[in-house]
């Protein structure tokens, strides 16, 4: 075990993240964490399922628990209306995620994230636990994509023990981007 001091811990409250349990960072953790550059989320994270496939490049996609610092993946740019592509800066694991949400669309792809993950919708950006700011979304709700928009047909909570990913993505321009692609819905990102 590592001692955490409070320096160090200040860096991951910054980023919206924290690992280790009481003052100590556990050994495999600091093997996973910090030589690979991944940052375990605590609970409430926003996340989406290891096998959703993240946009890459126009028809290409990444698994999004085989994505690794510097990858580029797609993020839709808001004051340009395209799909430009970013490099991923942190990837974020949510360890044994269990509060789940399978949104089904239309065309029956699905994706499956974290209650507290956003989806972009027509109506602006909605999360399942309806928090501070955010609306829940529901069945009929149109969800972006990177094919336009798409209804939403189901929307099912479950629980699992799986861990779960997001991704810090810088744009072209430099500046940190809040969006990427998860199996061609537009999801928040973490800044």
């Amino acid at each position: 075990k590592d001692p955490i001091t409070p320096d160090f811990l200040a860096t991951f409250y910054e980023n919206g993240c924290i690992f280790g349990n009481g003052d100590y960072l556990y050994g495999h953790l600091y093997d996973d964490v910090i030589e690979s550059k991944t940052y375990e989320c605590d609970r409430g994270g926003e996340c989406v399922s290891p096998e959703s496939n993240i946009l890459s490049r126009t028809n290409t996609t990444i698994k999004a628990k085989n994505i690794k610092e510097n990858d580029k993946i797609a993020y839709y740019d808001f004051n340009t209306n395209k799909i430009e592509i970013g490099t991923v800066t942190k990837v974020y694991i949510h360890k044994d995620a269990t509060n789940l949400i399978r949104y089904t669309l239309s065309d029956n792809t699905y994706l499956e994230v974290t209650d507290y993950h956003p989806i972009y919708t027509k109506s602006g950006w909605k999360s399942y636990t309806g928090r501070k700011g955010y609306a829940k979304p529901v069945i009929g709700d149109q969800v972006k994509t990177s094919n336009g928009y798409k209804s939403i047909i189901k929307i099912t909570p479950f629980n699992g023990r799986e861990d779960y990913y997001d991704f810090q993505i810088k744009g072209q321009d430099g500046k940190l981007v809040n969006n990427y692609y998860a199996n061609g819905i537009l999801v928040e990102g973490s800044y």
